[in-house]
Order: structure tokens, then sequence, then C-alpha cells
């Protein structure tokens, strides 16, 4: 999942055949630029020539546009002469929409060499903006010509950067932000969330935000305040249910409309549940709110300051593996936890430490285990009242200090093991065990099927009986 839309088509008439390879990404890191990449590939002997329809700023007042004469270090092959349009309109809601765009091709007809390929780059920026005094014809010329030139901003340091860099720089973005991410083993029972539905409606919700931390455009201030809000979770996901028992949740649906609404509901849930640092951090922080939501994962913070991570998860629920990478903990310590469902049905913690100043415990608040890179594991133990499975902090001593804020009414135990009906649901989709459900229908009209016959051949051999007795009678009567 890295952003990019690719359609491979072929096209053919009665005498030529084309094939046509188009990539379509909006850029990660450059706002507002659509970047669409057509590879047209002649496969015939001879040249063939394609009428191409592009629509421009359609219908909208436009204007040729200095770009032009920019040097492009695209290495598309441009047609000569096409020219930059730009243009302005005003929607609904006092919403200003600026376009800039260029012609693909001058006369609308391309010429494809034979046995050769020709690459096709289109850039388009899009700008808006929010005006507000819309009836003050001098402040939205102004606006306008600002918005202009931002859009000519933007295309001019998109040619100088050229395509490879353009995508280059796209993917490594999103490379970069799944460096934190989710994973759960593959569940048959009905309505379980499986890692492609998480995932694919984790993309969605990226895709809708911004980066300010990646944008090209962000300036240090902005960046430093973005760092803060990612270093500051507050009380997200306190005390909240994991969001993995909500599978309603994560139907994201298939349109556009609906999947806008998906993200809004789930954008608004973080906010709803505290997490609004997070969502003003841009998509690094969201990314971080969903994955604390995913398992009950919670921050504890003291004087404006985090001392210590809470894994707030009945141990009931424990009955499938699954991995939180790189959940950030501070500025550049990252935790890595996983459950382990092992041979005995037990559910295991295995935890690492991207730093080697972390200490960990388990719900018993034994003694605190130093973590590293290595992977430290750590038993599931159940409380009474329940309380987090795992404590996560810098400090020893804050760890050491958690027997006197914790009460347990009684000593806590070892978590019994998972239920091996439970298990067998998700392994197998029902509970019968590792035979498939159709195995014992089949089985269960064999034993029946022969059952059947035994009974009529036992019947047919007690008929021959008596009828054998009643002949000997009869003959010696």
């Amino acid at each position: 999942m890295n952003g990019l839309l690719i359609f491979l088509n072929l096209l053919q008439s009665l005498a030529n055949c084309i094939t046509l390879k188009e990539t379509l990404y909006v850029h990660r890191t450059r706002p507002g630029l659509l970047v669409q990449e057509v590879s047209f590939y002649n496969p015939t002997d001879k040249n063939i020539e394609v009428s191409v329809t592009q629509d421009i700023l359609s219908s909208w007042a436009t204007e040729h546009s200095p770009i032009e004469h920019v040097k492009d270090n695209s290495e598309a092959d441009a047609d000569s002469g096409t020219k930059w349009h730009i243009g302005s309109k005003t929607l609904s809601k006092q919403v200003l929409l600026t376009v800039a765009g260029r012609e693909f091709s001058r006369t609308g007809i391309m010429e494809l060499p034979a046995k050769k390929t020709v690459l096709r780059q289109s850039l388009t920026v899009f700008d808006y903006t929010v005006m507000e005094n819309k009836g003050d014809k001098s402040v939205t010329q102004k606006t306008i010509r600002d918005r202009k030139s931002r859009c000519v901003k933007a295309v001019k340091s998109a040619l100088h950067a050229g395509s490879s860099d353009l995508y280059e720089q796209h993917t490594l973005a999103w490379h970069q932000l799944w460096q934190s991410g989710f994973a759960i083993s593959d569940s048959k029972a009905p309505d379980s969330l499986n890692s492609d539905v998480i995932n694919s409606t984790l993309y969605y919700i990226l895709s809708h935000v911004s980066s300010t931390l990646q944008d090209l455009t962000s300036s240090p201030s902005e960046v430093s305040q973005a760092m803060t809000y990612l270093n500051k979770p507050r009380a997200c996901y306190h005390n909240s249910h994991h969001t993995l028992q909500f599978s309603s949740l994560w139907q994201i649906g298939e349109t556009v409309e609906a999947m806008n609404k998906g993200v809004d509901t789930h954008l608004s849930s973080l906010e709803h549940y505290g997490c609004s640092n997070y969502i003003k951090a841009g998509a690094e922080g969201v990314l971080q709110a969903v994955l604390l939501s995913l398992g009950g994962l919670s921050f504890r913070e003291s004087n404006d300051k985090v001392v210590h991570m809470e894994f707030n998860v009945d141990p009931a629920d424990l009955h499938r593996d699954y991995q939180f990478t790189n959940i950030r903990y501070a500025d550049k310590t990252f935790l890595n936890i996983s459950v382990i469902v092992d041979e005995s049905n037990h559910a295991v913690l295995h935890v690492s430490s991207s730093a080697d100043n972390f200490y960990g415990t388990d719900a018993g608040l034994a003694e605190p285990v130093l973590l590293s890179q290595k992977t430290q594991t750590f038993p599931v133990k159940l409380t009474k009242p329940l309380t987090a499975i795992l404590y996560v902090s810098d400090s020893k001593k804050h760890l050491d200090s958690l027997r006197k804020i914790v009460q347990h009414v009684e000593v806590p135990v070892l978590a019994p093991a998972q239920d091996h009906r439970v298990l067998a649901r998700h392994k197998h989709g029902h509970s019968y065990g590792g035979l498939p459900a159709i195995f014992w229908v089949i089985l269960a009209l064999l034993i029946v099927t022969f059952h059947f016959f035994l009974f009529k051949m036992i019947f047919s051999e007690l008929c021959k009986s008596d009828s054998g007795h009643y002949y000997r009678r009869r003959a010696l009567s």
C-alpha cells in the first residue's frame, strides 16, 4: 500500500493494437500535486496515430501560465509546444479552488513509433482556500492571485524534481509511514477482523490525512509543533475498550461516499476518546492513535510527562496472535509488543524496545525487566479487579512505586488457558477441531447408512430363518 493506482489496458482496432499503463498518485509530500504517468507501447511493425482528449479546467476561465517556460526534468517524452493553464473557480460555501495543469498533447494527436514506448506525464496542482470576505472584490482578486502564485510555485518545484524523484519521494514517504503497524493471525470465525480489513481501512484513513512531518512545504516551527503533539498522547484511549471488538467500525465500504463517511467516523471516534493531540500531529499521530485503539494501549502522564504505558485488555480476549510494531513512546523510542498463544493455549507477551533504558513488568508488578532490542517474554496474569497486563516505563523506580498504587484484592495468578473451542473457531471456522464441518456431516451420513443396511441384513436373515422353520414343521407333519 504505497499510494499508487495502476491501470493496465489493451486498446485494439481492426488493424492496430497498443498497450497502455497508467500510474496515478496524489503526492504524499507535495500537497495538492496529482501525478499521472501514461506509458504507450506500440507492438506492431508500423507507426500508429492515437487521438488523445484531455479536459483541462473544462468550462473554467483559464489563462496561459508562465510555467511553460520552466525547465522540465521529467524523463517523460513531452510534446513540444504544450502549454500550462491555470484557473480559479468559486465553489459552494465560499471555497475558492485553483487548478494548474498542462496539455497532454498540443494537437490532440500522438504518433507512436513501431516497437517503441512513449511515456507521457501530466502534473496537476490543486489548491483551495475559504474566502472570508467574498463580497469584497479587491480581497477576492488578491486571494485568487495568491493562490495562483502558490500553484505556479508548486508546479515549478515538481518540474525541477523530475518524474523519478517525484516517484521516489512519494513511495519513500509511504514506506516510512508504514514503519509502525499492526498484524493479527487470520481468523475464520464469523464477523472476525483480519489484517486485510484492518490495514486497508487504516490505509484509507491515512490517505485522508496530511503529514506535517513529511510535507516539503512545512516550516520548521510547524514541524516542531507536530513533534510536540506526537510526543504528548494525553489521555488517548485511556480506560477505553479496544476497537477489535467493533467490527462495524472497520467496514469502510467501496464507494467514495462510504469511504469518506467511514474515515470521518474513525477520526471522530479518535477525537471522542481523547486523541486530539495525535490528530493535530498529522498522519503519524493518527496512525499511532489507531494502533493504541486496537489493543487498548494507553499512556499515563504526570507533570506533563509520560511516565508509563499500559496494555489494558481482558486476558480472556487474548485468543489470537497479534503484533504491534513501533509504538511510539517518546521522541526516538519505539516498542514492539506481540501476543502469542502457545501450545498450552496460554497467551504470552513478547516485548522489545529500540532503546536500552526501558523496563517492563506484568500485571502482577513483579521485578521490572530491562528491555532491549532483544525480545523479553512476560506471562499474562489475571488480577482482581482487572488491571493492565503489561506496564512499560523508562523509570524502574516508577514501576516499583506502582505496587503501592495498584491494589489487588487477590494475589495475581497466571491467566487460564484459552477455551479450545474459541481457538478452534478462529482456526477452522467451527468448534469441531481441525477437520472441516463437511467431514463430520459425511461421517454421520455414512454411520446412518451403515446401520440402515445392517438392520436390513439382520431383518432379512430373521425372515429367512422363520420361513425355514415353517416349512420344516409342515414336512414333519
